[in-house]
């Protein structure tokens, strides 16, 4: 999982406290803005009081998310104490492609990703049916900082112990295989009928043709940068400083229009995940983002 992202549309150049660039050549004062997401705390079954912040009457916290309408695009951060159900997410017009960045896992952790081998409709709805199923799923134990894309039709599963950011399209049709005998409805025809039956090798990045362009950043104490997306969500994985004369920490995601001056105070990681234009919304202020 270390191939390098593609290309984003933003450009990033490092400033020195001249005002210049590495490269000694003068930087044009950012004229973009930034402005903070409304996070949502979610409380889920499997999630954990150990971990992210949030409040007491979101616990057991499963989920911290952030949508930005105008872009099309909602990030998450998820933190698990057991497996979640394996699902699909349909491709087509209804599609949902997401992206997992791995923050924490701790032992026992995995996901579930794919097929070992190629399977046919009947023994993949009878193995999900019988509990079965993730004997011919694709296990991996993943380590912090890896990174998987997920195509929409990729049947899929969280492990336990995994604290993992996630950037998704804001669809949400998902159609449940299995669920560990929890009672929820599952959807296994409509999952089946929607599922690539054959296997792949798994992706760290999305591709130029994937709906969205993830850029991680990391930037060491002191470091400042100016970065340009046309329009972007700015996630904050750790560390803490400015970002167009905004204080920001860990935690928080960010819509941002460049260029706009990032500077950490301490080591700071950051994902800054942009639309391609055709998924984006043209919104100019992200007023629906509130």
């Amino acid at each position: 999982m270390s191939r390098r992202p593609t290309a984003s549309r933003s450009l990033m150049v490092t400033l020195k406290d001249t005002g210049r660039s590495d490269n000694g050549h003068e930087v044009a004062q950012p004229t973009g803005w930034a402005k903070p997401l409304t996070p949502t705390f979610l409380t889920k079954p499997w999630g954990r009081r150990d971990g992210l912040p949030g409040s007491e009457n979101a616990q057991t916290l499963g989920e911290i998310v952030y949508q930005s309408n105008s872009l099309g695009l909602v990030i998450k951060w998820l933190q698990t104490s057991e497996a979640l159900s394996v699902q699909v997410h349909p491709p087509g017009p209804r599609r949902k492609h997401e992206w997992w960045h791995i923050i924490e896992a701790r032992p026992g952790a995995y996901i579930d990703l794919g097929l070992q081998e190629t399977v046919t409709p009947d023994r993949i709805a009878a193995a999900a049916r019988d509990g079965s199923l993730s004997g011919l799923l694709n296990r991996i134990v993943p380590l912090p900082g890896d990174s998987f894309y997920i195509e929409a039709g990729t049947i899929h599963a969280f492990g336990p112990e995994l604290t993992v950011l996630k950037v998704q399209e804001a669809n949400d049709v998902t159609y449940r295989m299995f669920d560990y005998g929890r009672p929820r409805e599952l959807q296994v025809t409509q999952a089946v009928g929607e599922a690539l039956l054959t296997p792949s090798v798994p992706r760290a990045f999305p591709d130029d043709d994937a709906p969205f362009a993830v850029t991680p950043i990391t930037l060491r104490a002191g470091e400042k940068v100016v970065v340009t997306p046309e329009r972007a969500c700015l996630a904050v994985i750790s560390g803490g400083g400015d970002l167009a004369d905004h204080a920001f920490t860990a935690g928080e995601c960010w819509l941002a229009r460049g260029p706009v001056a990032l500077q950490a105070h301490t080591q700071s990681t950051f994902v800054l995940a942009e639309p391609r234009p055709r998924n984006a919304q043209t919104s100019d202020d992200g007023a629906n983002d509130e």
